[in-house]
C-alpha cells in the first residue's frame, strides 16, 4: 500500500505550516504532504495528483474553500478524497453548506499546538483506517 496523500490548502503560510509541524509530529514520514496557498492552486494540484484527503480553508482571498469542495464534487463520483473543512468561523451556514457540499468534516481551527496536533490524530486515523481499493488506503466511516 502506498503513503496517504494529503493536501493542505490555505491561504496562510503559518497555518499551513503548524499543520506540517502537526503532521511531523505524529507520523514516521509515512504521509506525503503537499500544500496550496489558494483555491486555484488547489484545484490544478487536485487535477495532477490523487490525494487522500484534504485540509481546506473555508476563508480565502478570491475563491473559498467551498468552491474548492464543489469543484471537486463535481468531478468525481462519490465522497473521496476526505475532505477536512477549518475554519475559525463556527457559523452554522458554513457548517451546513460544507456538509451539504459533502466535506468529510468541519473543523473549528485550535488555537493551541496541542489541539492541532490532536485534531491531525484524529484525521489521520481515519484516513488510514481501511482502504476501497488495493491502490489507495480510504476511510471507512
Amino acid at each position: 500500500m502506498r503513503e496517504p496523500k494529503i493536501l493542505i490548502v490555505d491561504d496562510s503560510k503559518i497555518d499551513r505550516m503548524i499543520l506540517k509541524r502537526a503532521f511531523d509530529k505524529i507520523v514516521d514520514n509515512s504521509i506525503e504532504l503537499t500544500e496550496a496557498a489558494d483555491a486555484l492552486s488547489a484545484l490544478q494540484t487536485i487535477g495532477s495528483t490523487e490525494f487522500d484527503a484534504i485540509f481546506l480553508d473555508v476563508n480565502m482571498p478570491g475563491h473559498n474553500g467551498f468552491h474548492v469542495l464543489k469543484s471537486l464534487r463535481a468531478s468525481r463520483s462519490g465522497t473521496w478524497p476526505l475532505v477536512f473543512m477549518y475554519s475559525s468561523s463556527e457559523h452554522p451556514d458554513d457548517v451546513k453548506q460544507a456538509y451539504d457540499e459533502q466535506a468529510t468534516s468541519y473543523l473549528r481551527k485550535p488555537t493551541e499546538f496541542s489541539q492541532v496536533r490532536d485534531l491531525v490524530t484524529s484525521c489521520v486515523s481515519l484516513i488510514t483506517c481501511s482502504s476501497p481499493n488495493p491502490d489507495s488506503p480510504l476511510v471507512a466511516l
